[in-house]
């Protein structure tokens, strides 16, 4: 099993270490150059309780990489993405999401699963990502390769906890997207329960618990 995470920031690198804690073959993708040659060296980008030790392990084990080159991703069976969605004038500015998934989309090869991660407007993952993916690898999502939305749900200060023993909403492009990610999730997320669904529904699970939360 091979996984490839896009963004290596304070969701998609502890999400990458504890995959690669789990068995899986992980490598990590960013644009910040200095961020991958630090991770390389197996030193942690950011604090975050418990995570320099864990990345330390994962990447003297040669379970964790990371490269700036999307390209790696060609080989992967499941392709993460967490990026940033910052919100401009009341809306998702999705210049960051759109060149992630650029980037994966001319690699992507068939049967792969792909899961945004990052946090998006209802219709983002079975639209604009969908169509993107598909226009530029000439693959067809629910035939050719899976897709899926797991919105993070985790905290700073306690990350890596969170992302083992919260509960998680899974919804995928079409049922074996959705079965897929959730037995891919699995290996992580051991402490909560996984709730299956569609896309759109976790999108719109993830908008109203930030709504709550604010």
């Amino acid at each position: 099993m091979k996984l490839c995470v896009v963004g290596l920031g304070y969701i998609g690198l502890p999400t990458a270490c504890l995959f690669a804690k789990a068995g899986v073959d992980v490598i990590g993708i960013d644009i910040d150059s200095k961020k991958v040659e630090k991770v390389q060296k197996g030193i942690a980008p950011f604090e975050e309780p418990g995570f320099a030790e864990l990345l330390s392990r994962v990447v003297k084990t040669k379970k964790l990489t990371a490269s700036v080159d999307a390209s790696k991703c060609h080989e992967a069976d499941v392709i993460i993405i967490s990026v940033p969605t910052p919100v401009k004038n009341r809306k998702m500015d999705a210049v960051p999401l759109q060149n992630a998934v650029s980037s994966i989309a001319c690699v992507i090869k068939k049967g792969a699963l792909v899961v945004i991660e990052s946090t998006i407007s209802p219709n983002t993952t079975s639209v604009m990502v969908r169509e993107l993916i598909e226009k530029k690898s000439e693959l067809k999502a629910g035939k050719d390769f899976m897709l899926a939305h797991c919105p993070e749900r985790a905290f700073p200060g306690k990350t890596l906890f969170e992302i083992v023993n919260n509960d998680r909403v899974i919804g995928g492009f079409d049922e074996k997207s959705t079965k897929t990610a959730v037995e891919f999730y699995s290996k992580i997320v051991t402490g909560g329960h996984i709730y299956p669904t569609t896309a759109t529904t976790a999108e719109i699970v993830k908008l109203s618990e930030n709504t709550f939360r604010d």
